[in-house]
């Protein structure tokens, strides 16, 4: 675990893992907001990332159209316009799947739900935090 402005980034590119973000902050009741200050809040951000771990597990198929098929350039960063032109912004069901595919493992993949479960403990069901 690393530290960037004194705050916990997970990350574990080496081990095919993907990039988690586990900040702590607080907040200061500011201006007419109503809202009374408080500290611990957690917040995880989970970025795209299509590791090598993640790849092995799908068919062979779709490994070999990962990389050959001008459809997935680009992949899991998607331009947001001309992706799929002359369409502006529309991407097909195989990307869309694939992109849905990889999110979901993000979340659920072991190393993940570890991590998730270590930072942010019982907010999650899984026992206090660490």
């Amino acid at each position: 675990m690393t530290s960037l402005y004194g705050r916990d980034i997970v990350h574990d590119y080496g081990a095919g893992g993907e990039h988690i973000y586990l900040p702590r902050f607080s907040h200061r009741r500011q201006g007419l907001s109503f809202i009374r200050g408080y500290g611990g809040l957690n917040i995880c951000f989970v970025y795209n990332y299509a590791p090598q771990s993640w790849r092995a597990q799908l068919p062979a198929e779709t490994q070999t159209a990962l990389t050959a098929q001008k459809r997935y350039r680009g992949f899991p960063w998607y331009a947001t316009f001309g992706q799929n032109a002359p369409r502006v912004i529309r991407l097909d069901e195989r990307q869309v799947n694939l992109l849905a595919n990889l999110t979901a493992w993000a979340v659920t993949d072991s190393w993940s739900v570890d991590t998730m479960c270590r930072a942010l403990g019982a907010a999650l069901g899984c026992g206090p935090a660490q």
